[in-house]
């Protein structure tokens, strides 16, 4: 008889117990998760770009197309708060993409982003990219 593993969903606070000291550098060093998933070719740029007095996450370029790419990173569901944030960002970084991760994206704020796209200029795309982090029994968790 074959024993199979049992599969786990991991909170990604239980992995990185700080959303800004852990997992905003961990996103910066795989970009290549994020390039893979979204058919793009992202390079870092900066961390904790300056706005003003506001800084955004990541900074990056996309080699492909040269476009300046932002990234806003969230545990838990989006939220308004952070979907103002990536509009600031976007204007003051003069942003051609927007990346915005978190565990579940709201169906209000994947709507938000979907009628950006329709009614922005076409050259400025907007993704919503959610995070899963999976276990195999004691394994060490996967990102999914």
């Amino acid at each position: 008889m074959i024993t199979l593993g049992e599969i786990k969903r991991i909170k990604p606070r239980d992995v990185w117990a700080d959303e800004a000291r852990h997992f905003t550098p961990w996103v910066a060093e795989n970009l290549s998760r994020l390039s893979e998933v979204l058919g793009m070719d992202l390079e870092l740029t900066v961390r904790e770009a300056p706005v003003g007095d506001f800084s955004c996450d990541l900074l990056a370029r996309d080699l492909g197309t040269g476009r300046v790419v932002i990234i806003e990173n969230q545990f838990g569901s989006t939220d308004h708060d952070h979907l103002g944030k990536i509009l600031t960002y976007a204007a003051g970084l003069e942003a051609e993409a927007v990346i915005w991760i978190a565990e579940k994206i709201r169906e209000e704020h994947r709507q938000a982003l979907e009628w950006l796209n329709r009614h922005t200029d076409t050259a400025v795309r907007f993704f919503a990219v959610t995070v899963e982090l999976l276990q195999i029994d004691a394994s060490r968790p996967a990102v999914d």
